[in-house]
């Protein structure tokens, strides 16, 4: 009898996967990996034991070195998977579904049409994160509601969270089953042609937390999670860096939840992305005093490599503040799901 296992690695817990691998010998797996997959692999877990800037630097050039070499379709160049809305998708039952790794793709025209999108697999605690980007739409005043596998318990609402007018909505899933979103246009008296939904679905366990000093671009923590954490001390006028790998021509967008805790405490956080050179912001948002999330782009790569994000409090609070944050690339969270690879 042959057992064939399929396995998806994000890069820091290979050890774990093969232990539940078994009968299956290391070595067996270890050889269908190409060797700059497994050097990637190697690289962060070097930098997870010690992230240091020598380790930080090695796992940077690792994941460029991984991302050049993937042949088309699999390199993250302009590929991103786009789901356009079905209508109707008035209502929950007639959701259109897309999953992470899609940038959905709707328009709320006639006045008063309403969008339902649903991604289907969630489980209760799970970190939900979506983003309805309308900077290059003509009518701008979105809303958003996201919803529980019941369709009626409400997990967050946003209106003006992103930047402009745009929603942006961050918050933890109560119910196993699937993730609902509903987008309309403010008052229902407007139309928005059209927006992008991104959104992210991942489980609280998939997450890292930045590493002091991050406090420029030499010293940005790797992004080797698909959600980050952090903390600002305003006080100190502290700065947060992140960095990741981009391609030319990929999409990139940041989706900020403010509020992690749930207490309603607002911190008011800015975001920025940075290009190749660590100077030149790719896009960004100031925050929304009065809201709990904050979003930026969704922004085209210009260049190839390593990219940046920046989180900063504005200096109006005084006080130390958490955020968990996911980079989005081409509709999928950073860092690029490696590979699958089968053993028999």
């Amino acid at each position: 009898m042959t057992l064939k296992t399929n396995i998806r690695v994000y890069g820091l817990g290979l050890a774990v996967v093969l232990a539940l691998c078994t009968p299956l010998a290391a070595a067996d797996v270890d050889a269908e990996i190409p060797a700059l997959e497994r050097a990637l692999i190697e690289a962060k877990a070097a930098f997870a034991a010690d992230p240091g800037s020598a380790n930080q630097q090695a796992l940077e050039r690792a994941e460029n070195a991984y991302q050049a070499s993937l042949p088309a379709p699999n390199k993250n160049v302009a590929t991103r998977a786009i789901v356009t809305e079905v209508e109707p998708n008035d209502t929950a039952v007639q959701a259109t579904a897309v999953t992470a790794g899609d940038a959905g793709v709707g328009t709320i025209n006639p006045a008063g049409d309403i969008d339902w999108w649903v991604d289907a697999g969630a489980t209760a605690g799970d970190l939900v994160f979506a983003y309805v980007d309308t900077q290059n739409s003509v009518g701008t005043d979105s809303q958003i509601n996201v919803y529980n596998d019941d369709t009626t318990t409400l997990i967050v609402f946003d209106d003006d969270g992103g930047p402009g007018l745009s929603s942006c909505a961050a918050g933890t899933v109560a119910q196993t089953g699937s993730v609902y979103y509903r987008v309309n246009e403010f008052g229902d008296n407007g139309t928005i042609d059209p927006y992008e939904l991104y959104q992210v679905v991942v489980a609280p366990g998939l997450a890292a937390a930045e590493i002091e000093p991050n406090d420029d671009t030499t010293t940005a923590t790797p992004i080797t999670a698909p959600v980050m954490t952090g903390a600002t001390a305003a006080s100190l006028g502290d700065l947060d860096y992140f960095s990741f790998p981009a391609n030319a021509g990929d999409v990139i967008a940041v989706i900020c939840n403010e509020d992690p805790e749930g207490d309603g405490n607002d911190p008011d956080t800015d975001l920025d992305i940075f290009d190749t050179d660590g100077l030149t912001v790719l896009g960004g948002d100031d925050g929304n005093s009065s809201q709990l999330r904050n979003c930026a782009g969704a922004v085209t790569a210009i260049n190839t490599g390593t990219h940046y994000v920046r989180v900063q409090d504005p200096g109006t609070l005084g006080t130390d503040i958490t955020y968990t944050l996911t980079v989005v690339v081409n509709g999928g969270p950073v860092p690029v799901e490696l590979m699958s690879f089968s053993a028999d």
